[in-house]
């Protein structure tokens, strides 16, 4: 299949258009492990050049006589027009500035660009590969060289090549004159990294499985929490009691962050842990089910429960986390009518519409949101909080003092009373100190410093900024013509 693709950010704002992306799907799914890598390498094919490597004779100078070349210019005599014979050195690409817009750029002429392996043949791949997609009538061949040819030998080898039929459009030539084309080839898979199990060292929970992963990295508005006791009862997000950085302060909240023993978590969405609540307490606050029941009416209207007219319907009532959402709304006096987790739209369709003043519900779906709506008097509200875009996880992320203050004002009405289990970390692992685990790194580390080059459009822009958000502190973008 062969898709024409643009990319666009949030916002919908194009970033870059792929025209003629081929894909081809292996497997069932596409979510499944690759079973097969590939990568660029070089393979030899059946030409040689090694006659191009004799002693050549320093006579008189003719017409046809290949020379010396300086950076940008051709070899004369080489080639009849249209050809043209280029030499590529590194640094120099400004020299041939003035000698590209002599050609022809409509014009349907063929380029020879030459260079000599290591830093100026690395370079030459990506500068013709560019100067293709910018000059789409000019035919642009590059030929990398050895170091040990000199500039005469190259001269007649591009001269042979010239001469070939359906010659490919890069080639790498070693010392003895054998030619190598680029071609996507077999490799084998990055090997992964294995180190003894420390529980001291940071590690996450991935699936059932432990690994070491590298220290979390906050911002200004987030800190380190040395997590203790967690309770996992939602799939998306799970409570946690902990200390805060290497204070010895105990800190409680929500999180949706991968499983682990050190979390980053927004300092305004955290409460400190109530007195009454032991060191060694294997129970705590419902802090999830605690966030939702006060977000999903309003603070006010939780503190105030008086002033609060209508009823409340609670979906999934059968859950652990609705349950205790249900007997919190019960103990401040509210209107409750429950809903089991595997109700039919029938089911839901029975009830009266306009009757709920609020909905809490786990669904997120837009069908069975639609249906319920039906259900809300006129100025009802939904509050669908696994929602990606209007649940917990949002708030977390761009208002995380919501879920600081409404866990507060949550645990000041239930006190211990709605306690859940909330059992130490090391108690969800069953691997031991010493055991072999995967070691994952962060891709970049905040102690160096990155150079981005051409990182100044929209998707460098992009680029850069998804660089910082995993990790890399310090960045520098340069044009490409600086």
């Amino acid at each position: 299949m062969t898709y024409d693709i643009a990319l666009l950010d949030e916002d919908g704002n194009h970033l870059c258009t792929v025209e003629a992306f081929e894909v081809a799907l292996h497997g069932e799914s596409s979510l499944q492990e690759p079973t097969s890598r590939f990568d660029v390498g070089y393979e030899y094919i059946s030409l040689d050049l090694s006659s191009c490597l004799r002693p050549i004779l320093k006579e008189s100078s003719t017409p046809n006589q290949a020379r010396d070349v300086s950076p940008g210019d051709t070899y004369a005599g080489t080639l009849l027009p249209p050809h043209t014979v280029i030499e590529y050195k590194h640094g120099k690409e400004m020299a041939l500035h003035a000698q590209l817009l002599a050609l022809d750029a409509t014009a349907s002429c063929i380029v020879y660009f030459t260079a000599l392996a290591g830093s100026d043949g690395d370079s030459a791949v990506g500068f013709v590969r560019s100067l293709r997609r910018e000059y789409l009538s000019w035919t642009t061949y590059l030929v990398v060289f050895d170091r040990a040819w000199t500039d005469d030998n190259i001269g007649l080898a591009v001269e042979m090549i010239s001469k070939m039929p359906q010659v490919e459009l890069e080639l790498m030539v070693n010392a003895s004159g054998l030619v190598y084309v680029p071609r996507i080839v077999s490799c084998d898979a990055p090997k992964n990294v294995v180190s003894p199990f420390n529980p001291r060292e940071p590690w996450q929970l991935k699936g059932s499985s432990v690994i070491h992963c590298s220290p979390p990295i906050p911002d200004c508005h987030s800190a380190i929490v040395q997590v203790q006791s967690v309770n996992r009862s939602d799939d998306q997000l799970w409570s946690f009691i902990g200390r805060l950085g290497s204070t010895h302060k105990s800190i409680m909240g929500i999180t949706a962050c991968p499983v682990g023993n050190l979390i980053v978590s927004p300092l305004d969405s955290m409460v400190d842990v109530p007195a009454t609540l032991g060191t060694d307490a294997s129970t705590g606050p419902p802090a999830v089910a605690l966030a939702i029941a006060v977000l999903a009416i309003g603070p006010t209207y939780f503190s105030n429960p008086a002033r609060f007219r209508g009823e409340i319907l609670v979906t999934h009532a059968d859950t652990q986390t609705s349950i205790r959402i249900v007997q919190l709304y019960l103990m401040r006096g509210f209107r409750v009518t429950t809903l089991r987790q595997h109700v039919t739209e029938t089911d839901i369709s029975r009830l009266p519409h306009g009757r709920f003043r609020v909905i809490v519900s786990e669904y997120s779906d837009p069908a069975t949101l639609n249906l319920l709506s039906r259900l809300l008097t006129a100025n009802g509200t939904t509050f669908p909080w696994k929602h990606p875009g209007k649940g917990l996880q949002s708030l977390l992320a761009c208002d995380p003092w919501l879920i600081g203050n409404a866990i507060g004002l949550g645990l000041d009405v239930a006190g211990n009373e709605l306690d859940i289990p909330m059992p130490n970390i090391s108690e969800l692992i069953t691997t031991k100190a010493g055991d072999p685990v995967h070691v994952k790194s962060h891709l970049f580390s905040p102690e160096k410093a990155y150079l981005l080059v051409g990182g100044v459009g929209s998707l460098g822009v992009q680029i850069s900024q998804w660089m910082y958000r995993v990790g890399m502190i310090l960045r520098t973008e340069l044009v490409r013509s600086c």
